[in-house]
């Protein structure tokens, strides 16, 4: 496995120099920031008073998450911009070496000086996956928030279990999907302390902010346009699926449509959470729960989506536990991993825009959703738009798929299983 990530690793180092240089001063990896700037917005209007949500808080981005996150970003309205982006980009790296650590640790592997080799030979591999990218070239939280969850429910005192969700959805909602995994698993304990800390962060944005806060949850809240478009390619939820393909939409889909598909798609993924839970597979479940809670959410950045993190990790783990050289057959295997990278990657192209003027500019963009072209484009293109449109939600849907076939999801449900076998602790190959 070190050897794997290794050359991951290389490949991913190449990539950034040469095809998405790393000291672009626009594409670069941590070259653009603009959400860490938004971020630092909101805590400058929340230390000197000003409106959080009414107005923009930088240029013309307006502050999109809850009370509670302003006032735990407050800090960074100490600093300087550029030292906030600093810090902010290299607690990052931090999340994402913890999130890979952490993750190793829940398959049972031992730490020692390949355990450490891997980690950061993976977590430079990752990098040239979409979300990964994205989250560090926008400054955005996505990374924290799963360190978070998949932190929180990993420590072995169940009695704090739920405390990490709690926080993690008091920031940004979406994470409050966990709730109901807690449930169907009957980690009763875990989902009463994430709903009352949830509540919690609830009370002191109410407390602090009073009338801001009031209006987020009586108002603000609902106003998804202030995220973005929803027909947006980088919407990865079913609803912005939706949107870029139902022309009826006009930007926007019918909640006939919508709704109703999300609460198939959250119970399917719920169910394959629950199945892989029942296996003894709790990496697994989380991931599938939080790749759940981006599809069903109304708005999903591709960035959202760094659950790829842990698929990935899982995905390459079982494939070199299960290869056999003597059985070709299992080498399909890798069919997976391969999946994965292939809908996640920063796949790189350019696009051709015409300003108002009249001028050309060129522009790049990453991301397999990126390749979106018109309608009017030829029939043979519409299967690369269906893939290119709803590239994430096709993954989730393969993984579901999958984890109920090897966890056998039917067995899951009529008997009792053992969710937490005897897994022996092994070293990283």
């Amino acid at each position: 496995m070190v050897v794997l990530a290794a050359v991951g690793a290389l490949l991913i180092v190449a990539w950034q120099i040469w095809v998405v240089p790393i000291n672009h001063p626009v594409y670069g990896l941590f070259n653009m920031n603009i959400d860490t700037r938004v971020y630092r917005g909101g805590a400058i209007a929340v230390w000197d008073g000003h409106p959080l949500y009414n107005l923009p808080v930088y240029k013309v981005w307006q502050f999109t998450y809850t009370p509670f996150a302003a006032i735990i970003l407050v800090p960074l309205a100490w600093m300087p911009e550029h030292t906030a982006q600093f810090v902010w980009n290299i607690g990052n790296v931090m999340c994402l070496l913890a999130l890979v650590g952490v993750s190793l640790r829940s398959l049972r592997f031992r730490i020692d000086g390949r355990f450490i080799a891997f980690t950061v030979l993976f977590a430079i591999t990752v990098i040239g996956l979409e979300p990964v990218h994205t989250t560090f070239w926008n400054g955005q939280i996505n990374l924290v928030l799963a360190l978070m969850v998949i932190g929180d429910q990993m420590r072995r005192s169940e009695r704090l279990r739920g405390i990490g969700i709690g926080l993690a959805a008091g920031i940004k909602l979406t994470p409050i999907f966990f709730t109901a995994y807690l449930i169907i698993t009957k980690q009763w304990r875990a989902a009463v302390t994430a709903v009352t800390v949830f509540i919690g962060t609830i009370l002191i944005g109410l407390f602090v902010l009073r009338t801001e806060a009031w209006n987020f949850w009586t108002t603000t809240l609902t106003e998804t346009g202030r995220i973005g478009p929803l027909d947006h390619p980088a919407n990865q939820s079913l609803n912005g699926f939706f949107a870029r393909l139902v022309p009826m939409g006009l930007g926007h889909t019918p909640s006939w449509l919508w709704i109703p598909t999300g609460l198939v798609v959250g119970l399917l993924g719920l169910w394959a959470a629950f199945a892989a839970h029942k296996a003894g597979q709790e990496l697994l479940a989380l991931t599938i729960t939080g790749m759940t809670s981006c599809a069903v959410s109304p708005f999903s950045w591709g960035h959202h989506w760094v659950w790829v993190v842990p698929l990935l990790l899982i995905a390459v783990t079982y494939c070199v536990e299960r290869t056999d050289r003597r059985r070709p057959l299992t080498w399909l295997w890798w069919a997976a991993p391969v999946a994965v990278i292939g809908l996640t990657f920063t796949w790189w192209h350019r696009v051709v825009t015409v300003t108002p003027s009249g001028h050309e500019r060129l522009r790049f963009t990453f991301g397999v959703f990126r390749f979106i072209r018109a309608p009017e484009g030829p029939e043979w293109e519409l299967p690369f738009r269906l893939i290119g449109s709803g590239a994430y939600i096709l993954l989730l849907l393969l993984v579901i798929a999958v984890t109920l076939w090897v966890c056998d999801g039917w067995r899951a449900i009529r008997f009792n299983a053992n969710s937490t076998p005897s897994t022996p602790v092994t070293e990283v190959q």
